[in-house]
């Protein structure tokens, strides 16, 4: 019947969805306006649209719409899965991160080129060196994630001041202080494959575009200090959050980068207990 009412369904944040297989239904303060204006309302994209999608570092990647919901605000929300990823990175994002077209940026070609790779592998070669990776499960609490969504939306127009304190290296060094009781080497692997890894992949996964420039000159005014060094902690958290697909493309030969893997929880519940010291010492300035 025309007049049966309908239950919208909801996403966890309490904002409507709209089912993937119907058109979004506009809020009763949207149907009191213009014919003109219900039209400007309608989504810029549908379902199953191919798209590029700006993520977390900055760049765009081939992505497609799995569904979409209305904004508290005006506008459209969308559902996105990433090309070539791991279904855990699907994500809600606004369409202001959209635009159209369909690359084929891969991100697992960006790493190789970062940690130097020369040689092209065959699929199959990538396939077989990359089989424990691919059973890499890791996700950052909700705390963490609050802290990456502020630091993107800072990013549009601030930088972190760098170099930061305490830097990656001085969390690196509490950490394994506060574990030095125990007679475990892991505590170590962990900290040097963390700065093994700050080092290989700051550029290509760990810095937003606007940083770039702040980078070139971090490294005129200290030649001598490693990344790990200069960078805050808010880097650590960004490393953490693509730790699972770093460590999917990661080409290297060291069995130890699998064993951070093991011991990667017990370091982020340590940054969890001083999760508010750290976040406050991290200073935003203006580009």
């Amino acid at each position: 019947m025309e007049n049966e009412k309908r239950t919208a369904a909801k996403d966890p944040n309490g904002n409507k969805v709209v089912d993937a297989g119907k058109s979004p239904k506009l809020s009763s303060h949207r149907s009191r306006r213009s014919s003109v204006t219900e039209a400007g309302e309608k989504p810029l994209f549908e379902v199953n649209q191919s798209l590029l999608c700006k993520y977390l570092d900055g760049k765009s990647y081939a992505c497609r719409v799995i569904n979409l919901r209305e904004c508290s605000d005006g506008g459209f929300e969308y559902l996105v899965h990433y090309k070539d990823w791991n279904k855990r990175y699907d994500e809600w994002v606004h369409q202001s991160k959209l635009s159209p077209g369909e690359g084929s940026v891969r991100r697992h070609k960006r790493v190789r080129e970062v940690v130097d790779v020369q040689e092209e592998a065959s699929p199959k070669q990538v396939q077989d060196r990359c089989v424990f990776h691919r059973a890499v499960d890791f996700c950052l609490s909700e705390r963490f994630m609050a802290i990456l969504e502020k630091d993107e939306k800072e990013m549009r127009c601030h930088v972190i001041k760098l170099p930061a304190t305490p830097s990656i290296s001085n969390i690196l060094e509490m950490y394994q202080n506060a574990r030095r009781e125990k007679e475990d080497s892991t505590p170590k692997l962990v900290c040097r494959q963390m700065v093994k890894l700050v080092n290989k992949c700051l550029l290509g996964w760990l810095l937003y575009e606007v940083e770039t420039s702040q980078h070139k000159a971090l490294c005129t005014e200290h030649p001598n200090k490693d990344a790990c060094e200069l960078y805050s902690f808010v880097h650590l958290l960004r490393l953490l959050y693509s730790l699972p697909e770093l460590l999917r493309y990661f080409l290297a030969k060291d069995e130890a980068v699998a064993a951070v893997v093991t011991a990667v929880y017990d370091f982020t519940s340590f940054l969890e207990a001083r999760v508010d010291e750290y976040e406050a010492a991290v200073t935003y300035i203006p580009l």
